[in-house]
């Protein structure tokens, strides 16, 4: 193991710079990756948020609500919307139950 340490102190002092630099590193990554993964579930509840939105407030939908039926008369149009839009598909959920 002797043989593995530098001998000279400006061996050493890299050693030690290089040792800094790995922490800091280390720590980044460890902070930067729960970050970036929390960014992409709110970006993503707030999109599905605002599409949800957007189809409620869609002519047609109270009235389709309000029906005996209401998901034979507004599955067409959501099947439709989402071949436009280049959805493959969908997921549905409750928002109750979605992990934050």
């Amino acid at each position: 193991m002797a043989g593995l340490l530098p001998h000279s102190v400006a061996g050493q002092v890299f050693l030690m710079q290089l040792l800094v630099v790995l922490v800091l590193v280390a720590a980044t990554v460890a902070l930067l990756v729960p970050q970036a993964r929390r960014q992409a579930v709110d970006h993503a509840l707030e999109k599905s948020l605002s599409v949800a939105v957007t189809f409620r407030d869609a002519p047609g939908t109270v009235a389709a609500m309000r029906s005996a039926d209401p998901s034979a008369l507004l599955q067409p149009s959501a099947e439709r919307r989402a071949h436009a839009q280049g959805h493959g598909r969908r997921v549905r959920g409750r928002l109750r139950s979605c992990r934050r």
